[in-house]
């Protein structure tokens, strides 16, 4: 789908979505344009700022009748509601609001001819200080955890970035990434080198470790952002997650918070999913999971996060075309291929590690307990 060609020139927007998917992304919007407003009907953001613009209701934004595009920042089940509330106060889809990845895809590539991605993620180990079950990092089923080279990591920075615009979000993970030693270095090499290139630097921590000093510094010299993933209500370690943010605040470093309590039951590997071979049903499958999780490892990306784990920890084998290696690009048409692979346009429609992972889709999940131990 393509946006009108009244967008190509806009100078300003506004948001729609401040949830998980938005936060990660919504700073590139704000580096690039004037955003604003912030929509959102979750009345916990109501009357908030971020980066001194306004989050409101959908109802108090057409009160004010604006006329700015919109730019929904969501996954696709959550956009689909979104739509269907747009839709009905008379806004047209393309003409007047689209989803982030048509943003992406058709306002940068085809409009304005640049790549630009939204959220990669890097592993820097598989180690972790959990043992989580149903985790989607498959920790606790990886018989053959591993700790990855710093210089390899570099080089699958540098081969990404050399060939990609911009990055709203880069994110780093484990594993548990403060148990990689390195960590403070990476850190410097990403935002010495590319700090015009990536919008956003975060590191997704479960908050039982404090970072060193080396590894304090280069995070508030670079405004590297903590995410934390709160277990403690079914992992004891409050006293050790205070310390750690009332060290971040003490250094100034920026994190955010998040209780996981629930999380979605993949089924992989512990139960045995069929999701048939009908590829129409396949693709949709993906699409409707919409997890905007893609991994990058060993110069290649990986369109979804857990299935890369299910391969490094060898209880899946991808298929060739599940994957796009950045070492094959050459020429333009070839940059053109990977955001469109990044968008989930691979030559089957899906990925074959769908046919066997529940994955986001709604139709589909099952809540469990977050963080239950082995």
């Amino acid at each position: 789908m393509q946006l009108t060609e009244d967008w190509k020139d806009i100078k300003e927007v506004a948001i729609f979505g401040f949830g998980r998917i938005s936060q990660g992304n919504i700073d590139l919007f704000m580096d690039l344009l004037n955003v604003t407003d912030i929509i959102d009907n979750n009345l916990n953001y109501t009357g908030q700022k971020y980066r001194s613009v306004s989050i409101k209701t959908f109802e108090q934004y057409i009160a004010e009748a604006k006329k700015e595009k919109i730019v929904v920042l969501s996954g696709k089940k959550v956009y689909s509601s979104i739509l269907k509330e747009l839709c009905k106060y008379g806004y047209k889809e393309y003409q007047d609001f689209c989803h982030m990845t048509v943003f992406f895809e058709d306002w940068f590539g085809r409009l304005n001819k640049k790549i630009c991605l939204g959220r990669t993620i890097v592993s820097l180990t598989t180690f972790c200080t959990l043992n989580c079950k149903n985790c989607n990092m498959l920790t606790p089923y990886n018989k053959q955890k591993r700790t990855y080279d710093l210089e390899l990591l570099k080089q699958d920075v540098q081969l990404l970035l050399s060939n990609v615009d911009f990055l709203s979000n880069f994110v780093i993970v484990g594993g548990e990434p403060l148990l990689y030693k390195e960590l403070p270095e990476y850190i410097e090499y990403l935002g010495s080198n590319y700090k015009f290139k990536i919008g956003n630097i975060q590191i997704i921590t479960n908050g039982m470790l404090i970072p060193s000093k080396e590894l304090m510094t280069a995070m508030k010299k670079y405004n590297v952002e903590i995410r934390i993933s709160d277990y403690t209500n079914a992992v004891d370690y409050n006293e050790k997650m205070n310390q750690l943010k009332n060290t971040l605040d003490k250094n100034e470093i920026k994190w955010i918070s998040f209780m996981q309590d629930e999380w979605l039951d993949f089924g992989f590997p512990e139960e045995r999913i069929d999701m048939g071979d009908d590829r129409e049903s396949l693709r949709d499958h993906m699409l409707a999971c919409q997890p905007m999780c893609p991994i990058l490892h060993d110069g290649k990306i990986y369109y979804c996060t857990s299935a890369w784990s299910a391969e490094e920890s060898g209880l899946y084998e991808l298929e060739p075309d599940d994957v796009f290696d950045l070492r094959t690009i050459q020429k333009e048409e070839d940059r053109k291929e990977l955001l469109s692979f990044y968008m989930g346009n691979m030559p089957k429609g899906y990925i074959s590690f769908c046919k066997v992972c529940r994955g986001f889709d709604e139709k589909l999940q099952r809540l469990i307990p977050g963080a239950i131990q082995y």
